[in-house]
């Protein structure tokens, strides 16, 4: 689960180690990310409209982590 903020910005939402679910999620399950009650937070720095992208497939997608990584650590800024 990626998002990108109203500057373009792009960011990781899910997989992420501090949030406790792991990622792939096992089928036929319900699961909230992130778990536990927990919330994702809003900071008052770029605020604006946000958009959510979302990738699911019933099998693994081989890139995705690799993918994830380099949003992950800077590598994608847009």
């Amino acid at each position: 689960m990626l998002f990108r903020s109203q500057s373009g910005a792009v960011k990781v939402l899910f997989p992420d180690p501090r949030i406790g679910t792991s990622n792939p999620i096992a089928a036929a399950s319900a699961v909230t990310v992130p778990s536990g009650g927990r919330r994702f937070a809003l900071n008052g720095e770029d605020l604006g409209s946000e958009t959510v992208y979302l990738a699911a497939s019933v099998r693994p997608l081989a890139n995705l982590d690799a993918a994830l990584q380099k949003v992950a650590s800077g590598q994608v800024a847009s």
